[in-house]
């Protein structure tokens, strides 16, 4: 089958979940026989309205990949371009990873009369508590309306968690299949011959946001060493909740070790050299997550 992968804004390659996501399904797909093309953001800069003219595009991995540097928040404008291009490599199928700003490739498979996924990996509709859905709101829904009408227009809608998709698209148009990790990838690895004189590594891989727990984390193992007990500390990753997580490891000078973000490949070795790993989800700072459920993979599991 030859497929039309439309990732708007999404860096790729790049070290965002988002990132990896993209180029494992898309990777995943050409390694079951599908001839896949990509269209992503190189991530080279704030994006430039020649992206417009056309793509720049080459083989990368087992896939083709279509850079069109817009601004994410101007995804749309590619519509165009996005016809163009699917007139070109004339797909079987079109999927496209949902943001709100985008919805090229749906436009597409719909005036092509092809079929299409509509990939959902959050909550489509914002709850109120959410700045964005109270601006929307108060313009009187454009972006609910948009949202609810690429639903209807994808031939199925794939998501981890049905609550994901608004409670006006039919049930029978939604497949949950929850997001995988590679797991080939973080196979176990012989044990390095035990060093007494080093204490145990517990460490932390994310992106740094709030409902990552990171600070969670923090607090948890300052705990542990004000009782004494003897253990480094690794966060691997950046992100928002990075400088608040090192001010509040400060106070435990050489028991705390941030290696910034890290490319994808490096990952599994890291994690191979801690004792412990840690996932401390907090779904307090997340709106979306209290409102439709636990939507995202905790994929860290797997990894760990």
């Amino acid at each position: 089958m030859n497929i039309l992968y439309v990732a708007s804004g999404i860096p790729v390659p790049g070290v965002l979940g988002g990132s990896t996501h993209t180029f494992e399904v898309a990777h995943g797909l050409a390694a079951r026989g599908h001839h896949v093309h990509v269209v992503a953001s190189s991530g080279a800069g704030r994006g430039n309205m020649a992206a417009l003219a056309r793509p720049v595009s080459a083989r990368y991995s087992n896939f083709f990949l279509h850079h069109i540097d817009l601004p994410k928040g101007a995804s749309l404008l590619a519509a165009p371009l996005m016809m163009r291009l699917a007139r070109a490599v004339q797909p079987d199928l079109i999927m496209e990873r949902y943001y709100n700003f985008a919805g090229s490739g749906m436009i597409a498979a719909r005036r092509l009369g092809l079929p299409s996924i509509l990939e959902v990996n959050a909550l489509i509709v914002d709850p109120p508590a959410v700045r964005k859905r109270r601006i929307d709101d108060a313009l009187g829904g454009p972006m609910q309306r948009w949202a609810v009408a690429q639903c209807h227009w994808a031939s199925r809608i794939v998501t981890p968690l049905h609550t994901t998709v608004p409670a006006a698209i039919p049930r029978y148009k939604i497949v949950e299949l929850p997001w995988g990790a590679k797991v080939e990838r973080f196979a176990p690895r012989p044990a390095p011959p035990a060093d007494a004189a080093e204490p145990p590594t517990i460490v932390f891989l994310g992106s740094f946001r709030a409902w990552h727990g990171v600070l969670d984390f923090v607090k948890a193992a300052a705990m542990l060493l004000a009782l004494g007990h003897d253990f480094r500390f690794w966060l691997v990753g950046d992100g928002p909740e990075r400088a608040p997580a090192e001010r509040l490891a400060a106070a435990w000078p050489g028991r705390f070790t941030f290696t910034g973000a890290v490319d994808h490949d490096a990952v599994p070795e890291l994690l191979a050299g801690a004792s412990l790993g840690v996932a401390p989800f907090n779904t307090a700072p997340h709106p979306a997550l209290r409102a439709a459920g636990f939507f995202w993979s905790p994929l860290k599991v797997y990894e760990y």
